[in-house]
């Protein structure tokens, strides 16, 4: 995508006669909300862009890993990312018994909590290779190619698990 000027195509596109420095102030002005949701808009797209390409890489490296290690009684290996639980997505209803949430004043002694942007969370990686537990003598050699072959920035585990 490209950037887009806004005020080079107020200052082009108004006749000479109103192209005074009131005039052109009062069009950028109202064009004010057009630029904001123009960046919001390439942001979104800029991130949408590098999700793709992290996945898409990913699931090349899915591709190869299946190559070199088959399926196996119909288990075969996949790589996820540690935010694909579909328990973390599941919401409840009003109606179901869910637990209570509770917020705290500074002067009552609590347990301190942290919340994370995805991001800043802890983890040690940010990508789970399920392969099938009749591959688990080969760890060593299935570490060793998704690190070789793995996308910059990924942080990989192994998990042995037959589903």
């Amino acid at each position: 995508m490209f950037l887009f000027d806004f005020s080079l195509f107020v200052r082009r596109n108004l006749p000479p006669h109103l192209r005074t420095p009131v005039m052109v102030a009062w069009v950028n002005l109202l064009l004010q909300p057009l630029v904001v949701l123009w960046a919001e808009w390439l942001n979104y797209y800029t991130q949408l862009l590098a999700m793709l390409e992290i996945n898409s890489a990913t699931n090349i490296l899915q591709a190869a890993l299946r190559v070199l290690y088959p399926t196996v009684s119909g288990f075969d290996c996949h790589i996820v990312t540690v935010y694909d639980d579909r328990i973390q997505a599941y919401d409840n209803f009003i109606g179901e018994h869910h637990a209570e949430e509770f917020d705290y004043f500074l002067s009552e002694t609590v347990p301190p909590t942290f919340d994370f942007f995805i991001r800043e969370d802890a983890r040690k990686y940010d990508f789970i290779a399920y392969v099938p537990t009749a591959y688990m003598g080969q760890e060593q050699a299935i570490a060793a190619f998704l690190n070789r072959y793995r996308p910059a920035g990924h942080r990989l585990i192994i998990e042995f698990a037959d589903f």
